[in-house]
């Protein structure tokens, strides 16, 4: 009997061990894509690293087949995928049942040029996002991350597709700003160190680089959510 008890206890640990794991904010997961395509997404502290996107603004969309909002998304994705290929990457995951065969033949009939993923195919990745952003299942569901994978806009319904545009051109030029603010930096380190004694003008211009590099980003005032459409498995839930 008590090693009966010991070996639940066991179980029990491992179980609880392993289902930590899963949900750390920290987790690595693997989603495939409709064409095979595998991507390694690792979570982070302010977001997530999602393999092929490095240095580009990430559109993330939760959206489902028999949505009206989302069905009225997809266009303007399509258009700001193709407006900035080098700065913007799209990833929708489909979350109202489509198997991926299903899912391929709806991307080919929308004329959709962007990553699309398939609810069983995503490595736990919805499961991750609802955890993490308390999403209860209505959607679209969009979540945006700046150049560096952090989050920095979360929606619940359907963006104008201009409110989108302008998120990702502030998103991404807060990187090149950034850059170009550190290069300043670098530069101005170096005519100091070249011209002794320093004056007030590069101590000030060096302050201000410092403070621009520091900046974020404010983004646009949020339309009202209206949300028309759900999620599968909180359909099921409810």
């Amino acid at each position: 009997m008590f090693k009966k008890a010991l070996a639940l206890c066991t179980l029990l640990l491992v179980t609880l061990s392993l289902h930590a794991e899963v949900l750390t904010d920290t987790a690595m997961m693997t989603a495939t894509d409709i064409d095979g395509k595998r991507h390694k997404i690792q979570g982070t502290t302010n977001g997530f690293e999602f393999e092929g996107t490095e240095g580009k603004v990430v559109i993330l969309e939760f959206f489902g087949h028999h949505c009206p909002p989302c069905l009225a998304s997809i266009p303007h994705l399509i258009d700001l995928q193709k407006k900035y290929p080098d700065k913007l990457q799209v990833v929708a995951f489909e979350v109202q049942g489509y198997n991926n065969e299903q899912l391929k033949a709806f991307v080919k009939r929308k004329g959709i040029n962007y990553t699309v993923i398939a609810d069983g195919n995503d490595g736990g990745f919805i499961d991750y996002i609802a955890r993490r952003a308390m999403w209860r299942g209505s959607i679209p569901f969009i979540v945006l991350l700046d150049s560096t994978h952090n989050v920095r806009y979360i929606q619940v319904g359907l963006i104008p597709e201009s409110t989108l545009e302008e998120l990702v051109q502030k998103l991404y030029i807060a990187k090149e700003t950034k850059s170009s603010d550190a290069n300043t930096t670098a530069s101005t380190k170096e005519s100091k160190a070249k011209n002794k004694p320093t004056n007030t003008t590069d101590k000030n211009a060096t302050a201000s680089a410092t403070s621009d590099n520091n900046s974020t980003v404010s983004a646009p005032t949020p339309p009202t959510a209206n949300p028309n459409g759900t999620a599968k498995k909180a359909q099921s839930k409810t």
